[in-house]
This record gives structure tokens, C-alpha cells and sequence, in this order.
């Protein structure tokens, strides 16, 4: 399948993340946690989360803030995929609405 779309190219990491992930799926809210989130967020996905479980469950391998802005959800969200590098898990969620 062929895209004659430009992607745009961003220096900053969470802007090239979110362009290249909302390529791939959309309207998309990205989280950044922890590399050792990878041991329990698997049978999450395609679950519902809201921010407060999103808290809850994770806590602190969810990083508080992602290039100097907030880092979660801000309404409840379905987890649909995550992305992992040797660092980081990027949490991919679409809204429900």
C-alpha cells in the first residue's frame, strides 16, 4: 500500500513519537513509561483504561511528563498497541469518543 502523504520530520523526540505513531493509527494519545513495563502491560492491551486506573496499575514506570508536557490519558481509552525500544514503551491508546 502506497502513502503520497510527507511525513514531517520533527528534532524533538515526543513530536516525531506522536507523527509517526498518528500516522500509523490515527488519532492516537501516546504515554512514554518505563522499559520495565514490557514484563506486565501485554495482557493489557485492548482493555479500557481511564487515567486514574492508568495511575493506579502503572504508577511510577509511567513517566509524570514527556518534553516538559503532561504524559497520560486524559479521558478513559482503549490501549491498541504498544512500541518498544531498549529504553522506552510508548503506550499507544485511541479515545473512545
Amino acid at each position: 500500500m502506497l502513502y503520497n502523504t510527507e511525513l514531517p520530520f520533527e528534532t524533538t523526540g515526543r513530536r516525531s513519537v506522536t507523527a509517526r505513531l498518528e500516522t500509523l493509527y490515527g488519532q492516537v494519545e501516546i504515554v512514554k513509561a518505563q522499559h520495565c513495563i514490557k514484563a506486565s502491560i501485554q495482557g493489557f492491551v485492548g482493555r479500557i483504561l481511564n487515567p486514574e486506573q492508568l495511575r493506579t496499575i502503572f504508577g511510577e514506570v509511567i513517566y509524570d511528563t514527556w518534553a516538559g508536557q503532561p504524559n497520560g490519558i486524559s479521558q478513559p481509552a482503549q490501549l491498541i498497541n504498544i512500541e518498544i525500544n531498549k529504553a522506552t514503551v510508548y503506550l499507544i491508546f485511541q479515545p473512545l469518543s
